[in-house]
């Protein structure tokens, strides 16, 4: 798979407002910094956790203060398997995302999770070692 063609997929042809949850920093700041060169609008965490009926977004400087999260302001969500939070992980966090129309993808290390991912409702999933290799061409 291209870039170009995971664009295609995920509807990120046009300016978008893209949520990442990914654990680790280095691959999420990438990632971001990949897609707001391509003009669109990023929020990334390391997690999410529920508070009541609020999400939060665990910040990945300042832990501490997550900050609430509204899905209704995304279009598109790059979603690790594995994540910071106690309440979900990326297959029971597609569940909150199936009320909202957010184009899903899944991104583990782990192909048996990126296929859990797909079968709770990601559109599509890549490992993020292939992932990582399609921000560098």
């Amino acid at each position: 798979m291209t870039f170009e063609t995971l664009e295609l997929v995920l509807g990120l042809t046009d300016s978008r407002r893209i949520l990442i949850i990914e654990d680790n920093l280095s691959f999420a700041l990438r990632l971001r910094g990949f897609l707001i060169k391509k003009d669109h609008i990023v929020h990334t965490y390391t997690g999410v956790e529920r508070q009541g009926n609020r999400l939060l977004g665990i910040e990945p400087l300042w832990p501490e203060d997550p900050d609430e999260i509204n899905l209704g302001d995304y279009q598109v969500c790059f979603l690790d398997h594995y994540f910071a939070g106690r309440d979900f992980n990326g297959s029971t966090f597609l569940g909150v995302l199936a009320n909202y129309p957010i184009k899903v993808c899944g991104m583990s290390s782990v192909d048996s999770a990126n296929e859990s991912m797909r079968r709770c409702g990601a559109l599509t999933s890549l490992r993020k070692d292939k992932l990582d290799q399609l921000l560098t061409l």
